[in-house]
């Protein structure tokens, strides 16, 4: 289901920042999957909504476990949570592979998430039928 605060735009080939000076538009402009650029108001973001529920909450950071697959997902991967990016995630987030606290899964979609919580020590299993038919469904 799209998200209504998050207008996309296909970029069609144009670098980010071009396409973003011909909208002129007061906003957060994030690239994502190497072709759409995701407009955003200035204070909305993912990053954003864990660090609020962090607070709210009164749980540190690093009991956040967050998982992602894009540009969108860059600033909510970086920091004090626990992070996975799945295997099958878009080229702009290869920046974020020797960050600290960033797992780089080789399991695609749901398989790459367990995988992450494997390797945080939570010890989650999933079926293989069940995991290849979830990595179908999203062909």
């Amino acid at each position: 289901m799209a998200n209504p605060a998050i207008v996309r735009y296909p970029t069609r080939g144009q670098a980010p920042e071009i396409f973003a000076l011909r909208l002129k538009l007061h906003a957060q402009l994030i690239y994502s999957h190497e072709e759409f650029l995701d407009v955003l108001p200035i204070r909305a973001s993912k990053g954003h909504a864990i660090r609020y529920l962090a607070y709210k909450w009164g749980l540190p950071l690093e009991s956040f476990l967050v998982a992602g697959d894009s540009g969108n997902d860059t600033e909510m991967l970086v920091g004090d949570t626990r992070a996975v990016v799945v295997g099958n995630h878009s080229p702009e987030l290869a920046i974020l592979r020797d960050q600290q606290h960033i797992y780089f899964a080789n399991g695609h979609y749901a398989a790459g998430i367990i995988e992450g919580l494997n390797h945080y020590g939570m010890n989650v299993s999933m079926d293989k039928a069940s995991l290849k038919e979830q990595a179908l469904n999203h062909v």
